[in-house]
Order: structure tokens, then sequence, then C-alpha cells
């Protein structure tokens, strides 16, 4: 799976099931988001900036970073420290 910027524009490309080359699936977007775990380098959350800040927000994970791309620019966020109510 991965972005494309096309016209400044952001279009999700990821295989068919059946293999094959990198399609475009889901709908084109001005800006993405993606929550990244700093430490592991795991994706957990990307798409629609404000559903991925909302999970960003929300998540206890300390070493998660999220990152926005607008015309072609990125800019990064670090998570909040989790709460003792969220551990």
């Amino acid at each position: 799976m991965e972005y494309r910027l096309n016209c400044g524009q952001y279009v999700l490309h990821a295989k068919p099931p059946m293999g094959g080359d990198l399609e475009p699936v889901g709908r084109v977007l001005d800006e993405v988001s993606l929550a990244i775990d700093t430490v592991e380098g795991t994706l957990h959350k990307h798409g629609v900036p404000e559903l991925v800040a909302v999970w960003h927000a929300e998540t206890p994970a300390r070493s998660c970073a999220k990152a926005v791309a607008r015309n072609g620019r990125t800019t990064w966020s670090l998570s909040p420290a989790a709460s003792p109510s969220r551990r």
C-alpha cells in the first residue's frame, strides 16, 4: 500500500487480492495523516486527517507520532503522554 501525490491530491494505491500492479482505492484526499509507532515503525492509522487526529489524541501509546501531509509537505506531532487513568 502507498499514497501517491497526483495533481496536488493524495491517492491510496493497493495491490488487488489476486496480485498484480498497485491500483487506486478509496477516495482522493487533499490531505492525508499517518499515525506511526516511532519505536517499532508500525503504521497504526492512516487516511482522513480529522479521523486520525481523534485516534491520535485518544491513544495511550506514548511512542506514537502523527504526520499530516498537504501539498507535498509533511508535519509531525508526538502523542500526548498516557494519563494514569488510561493505563
